[in-house]
């Protein structure tokens, strides 16, 4: 998948350094909200922001040259509240939710309960600063073998302008999914939204919305 650019809103130009402080990125920035550097697995990765209307901003998402880098970008400010700046493009993501911080605790035994084996350990923060960082958590579900892969971290809610978190759901083999592994992802998807996690992306429509209000 080709990498993509993002379009941001004002709330969430005001809040990424400090969602991606959550994740344990070191950020530095000498330009405001407009641009700043990253550090990650020993280099620094600049990311740049340029305003293109009142309140609305192109993310140069495609500049960053690690793919898990931006992997997990592209996953927080997608939860966050960007879009995909091309209208057709389709993100390398199956299921993207954003959620409160106090759906996470219970979100083993949710799945769980509903037939569902679950694999989830906490992990540190992606950037790599463990002190006053929020964990993450990080594994797989499955049932008859067939599996995905499932993966947590911070998010901002531009709707309560709070902080929150991300899940997102990928299945190992997602070209062509078939039938029990499209109903493990109807399940959990059920549950998560149980749960009250907000979807962002989902299977039925891979195509993040490319307009309306950005916030």
């Amino acid at each position: 998948m080709e990498p993509a650019d993002l379009r941001c809103g004002a709330s969430l130009m005001a809040n990424w350094q400090e969602t991606l402080k959550r994740d344990g990125f070191q950020v530095s920035s000498s330009r405001g909200v407009e641009s700043g550097v990253i550090s990650y697995a020993g280099r620094n990765y600049p990311l740049v922001f340029d305003p293109v209307g009142a309140d609305e901003y192109i993310f140069e998402l495609s500049q960053v040259s690690d793919r898990e880098l931006y992997l997990r970008l592209e996953r927080i400010f997608l939860a966050s509240g960007a879009r995909f700046n091309l209208s057709d493009f389709i993100s390398s993501l199956m299921l993207l939710y954003r959620c409160p911080a106090r759906l996470l605790p219970t979100l083993g035994d949710a799945l769980h309960a509903e037939g569902l084996s679950v694999r989830i350990s906490e992990m540190p923060g992606f950037g790599g600063i463990t002190p006053l960082v929020e964990p993450s958590l990080a594994g797989s579900i499955s049932r008859g073998g067939h599996s995905a892969f499932l993966e947590t971290g911070p998010a901002f809610d531009p709707d309560k302008g709070a902080p929150a978190h991300f899940i997102q759901l990928r299945p190992k083999f997602w070209l062509r999914l078939g039938r029990s592994l499209e109903s493990l992802l109807e399940d959990a998807d059920a549950v998560l939204q149980h749960l009250g996690a907000q979807p962002v992306i989902l299977p039925r429509d891979m195509t993040a919305p490319s307009s309306g209000e950005l916030r």
